[in-house]
């Protein structure tokens, strides 16, 4: 309803006051039954919404969980590589305690994650970390396994077959 609207109406000489009145009152309801229109029109689509919104959580609740599970896999994939990486420098050397396994595997794997040590066999890092300390961390004599990392095979034992053959016949090999 614009100025102009009602002054027509109250202008209009025809009309006595009660029907001028009924006239800018009827005015005004055409109005509000259109605004209220509008506002049943987007409370349709805001309900549309919201019913399309509970289609799609539910339809997609386990992804969040899914998701974490893969996360939990991959860890688990790339903690037992690098537990067989471990284990596979480790040989049968045998640490004094859980205490110093744990800290010769957190150093071995701050060492392997260390750019400069990228291009270096295992073996090698390992006894770096080792070098000196071997009486201290380890019972008995120590070993340290010079073969590549291969998940299919036990570096000790094929260690232990290639320097048998390699130094068959040797008296100072055959004596340790």
């Amino acid at each position: 309803m614009k100025r102009e609207d009602v002054l027509a109406i109250l202008d209009n000489q025809e009309l006595d006051n009660d029907a001028r009145v009924t006239q800018i009152l009827n005015m005004r309801g055409d109005e509000i039954k259109g605004k209220n229109d509008r506002i049943k029109e987007l409370e349709g689509i805001v309900s549309q919404k919201e019913t399309d919104y509970t289609k799609l959580t539910e339809k997609y609740k386990d992804y969040d969980a899914i998701l974490q599970e893969r996360d939990t896999l991959v860890a688990e994939k790339a903690e037992n590589a690098f537990q067989d990486r471990f284990n596979a420098v480790l040989g049968e050397n045998k640490p004094k305690n859980t205490f110093t396994r744990d800290g010769l595997v957190n150093a071995f794997r701050a060492e392997i994650a260390k750019e400069e040590n990228a291009e270096k066999p295992d073996a090698d890092i390992f006894k770096t970390i080792i070098d000196g300390h071997e009486t201290e961390y380890f019972e008995g004599k120590v070993t340290v396994s010079m073969t590549p990392h291969n998940p299919d095979v036990t570096p000790p034992t094929e260690t232990k077959a290639f320097l048998d053959k390699m130094y068959a016949g040797n008296p100072y090999y055959e004596q340790n």
